[in-house]
């Protein structure tokens, strides 16, 4: 890797001893060299580990589809990536914890939890609504009881609907078509409907795609045309 020179201090405590005073900021193995008049004292080159400092909220960040879009139903995931200060990859202490919430038309909590097998400082985040619509999400690092956001928190999320579902489809009010009640039309007069489209979950759907037939049935079969807007609504006409 990059090999980074670190000056250190010497104080002269005035009994033929000297302090060292360094200071490092990148986490891994290094090797500390002291010598005297060129030549390396005794034990010298030394191993020296640097550990990461505490995790740091600011230095912290996420990414993944789950920080800008999500699905109603499913469990939507992004990663959250813990560091110190100084940008090197940290472990939760025993008292931190993250804080997720995902908030809008409802409010839910995420999950959080390490990513087996995943760099050091490395947790994984799912979440889940039923409404569709858009949310912020928050993610917040909490540590002796103060709460601070990490970069980019709160995010916006777009939560889109699940795929359609038939039996929460319905005509649009506009229609003029009561559920359950008798539809009359007129032979040789054509007639036009809108069919809304929403998925399992009622969450009116935003796009168009689905195979939607139409068929008038009885002494006679007629067929209808079927016209796709695009925006999740379809209109119907046939004559009868």
């Amino acid at each position: 890797g990059n090999r980074v020179r670190i000056n250190a201090q010497l104080i002269d405590a005035g009994d033929g001893s000297h302090n060292v005073v360094y200071e490092a900021f990148k986490f891994g193995r290094h090797t500390m060299s002291v010598t005297l008049n060129g030549a390396h004292i005794s034990g010298s080159p030394f191993d020296v580990m640097v550990s990461p400092a505490g995790t740091h909220a600011f230095s912290s960040s996420c990414s993944g589809k789950g920080t800008f879009s999500g699905t109603a139903g499913v469990q939507n995931t992004f990663t959250i990536h813990s560091r110190d200060q100084y940008g090197n990859a940290s472990l939760l202490g025993p008292r931190d914890s993250l804080l997720v919430s995902l908030s809008g038309d409802t409010t839910v909590d995420g999950v959080v939890s390490p990513c087996p097998g995943a760099d050091a400082g490395t947790y994984s985040c799912t979440y889940s609504t039923t409404k569709s619509g858009m949310y912020s999400l928050f993610v917040n690092l909490v540590q002796e009881g103060v709460s601070n956001a990490v970069q980019g928190s709160p995010f916006s999320v777009l939560v889109e609907p699940n795929v359609t579902h038939g039996p929460a489809c319905v005509f649009s009010p506009a229609s003029g078509i009561v559920p359950g009640a008798e539809l009359t039309a007129t032979a040789g007069v054509p007639y036009s409907y809108i069919v809304l489209t929403r998925d399992c979950y009622g969450n009116p759907r935003r796009s168009g795609g689905d195979e939607v037939v139409v068929r008038l049935s009885g002494p006679s079969d007629v067929g209808g045309a079927v016209h796709d807007n695009r925006d999740g609504s379809y209109e119907i006409v046939f004559t009868a």
